[in-house]
């Protein structure tokens, strides 16, 4: 189990980099981890990218560098956000640069990532939809499928995190996201609830069972609860304002399905509450 040891905040000109640099300040200043705030100068954006993220992993098409007029564009656009966003640290009374980068959004925020980052992003980017190649999935899929520390995908609006909800299905990956979210949240003095939702409720009871045993032993602190039923649907309905909502990100199942492959994008936006996914 890895706990945080910085926070990196992608930020952008769409209407979720209000909401991100709050959630991003809310773990620095929580936890006193350095904050570090990266903006990406996105070829895209202007229409004539030096370099085209296809979607597939480590294939990138490269085609001829863009023009200086399209370079100053960019670079203009790219100190409107940096300025922004420092004024907003300001009022949050924080101070912190804002570093410009040029390239591919997800891969420049992967290039920063370790095992110890805690990556926070808007679901949705400036550019979702800018190109076919875009289409193929978002920067927040590409980054949480490949990010070797956690991701927090945050909606368009803050609320203070009052909660963690941990959907909890038995995996690998959910025991590795148990430990890692327990710690987060006595560091952040927050309640944990993991969630378990499955047809056959022996199954589900099991699986939680396991979870107990395993705080008793590890003395942690949480809260577990069973629903009946789809394991999306029961994490929606049993979220509340202030839930940050935590998952293993390729657990098993069809709780898997829920973050990742070709309609990871489309329902991440049905959440109205902020997703951490650990790897």
């Amino acid at each position: 189990m890895i706990s945080p040891t910085s926070v990196l905040l992608a930020v952008d000109a769409s209407p979720y980099c209000t909401a991100a640099t709050r959630y991003a300040s809310f773990f620095s200043e929580r936890l006193r981890l350095p904050l570090r705030i990266l903006h990406v100068l996105d070829s895209r954006a202007a229409g004539a990218p030096a370099a085209v993220d296809v979607g597939i992993d480590d294939l990138t098409l490269l085609t001829p560098q863009f023009d200086a007029s399209l370079q100053k564009v960019l670079q203009e656009r790219g100190e409107a956000v940096k300025s922004r966003t420092e004024v907003l640290l300001r009022s949050l009374g924080l101070e912190a640069d804002v570093e410009l980068s040029a390239g591919l959004p997800a891969a420049e925020v992967l290039a920063r990532s370790t095992a110890g980052t805690l990556s926070v992003l808007g679901k949705e980017g400036e550019t979702a939809s800018v190109t076919d190649a875009a289409k193929l999935g978002t920067v927040a899929e590409r980054v949480v499928r490949r990010a070797e520390g956690a991701v927090l995908l945050v909606p368009e609006t803050f609320a203070e995190p009052k909660r963690l909800l941990l959907g909890y299905d038995g995996s690998v990956e959910a025991e590795g996201a148990l430990g890692y979210v327990v710690a987060l949240a006595q560091a952040l003095r927050l309640p944990v609830v993991a969630l378990n939702a499955h047809e056959d409720e022996a199954v589900g009871q099991t699986q939680l069972e396991a979870v107990r045993e395993r705080a008793a032993r590890e003395g942690l602190r949480l809260e577990t609860e069973y629903r009946y039923g789809d394991p999306v649907e029961a994490i929606l309905s049993a979220t509340r304002e202030g839930d940050v909502v935590a998952i293993g990100a390729f657990g098993a199942g069809r709780l898997a399905e829920f973050f990742r492959g070709s309609t990871t994008g489309d329902i991440i936006r049905r959440a109205n509450v902020p997703l951490l996914l650990h790897s």
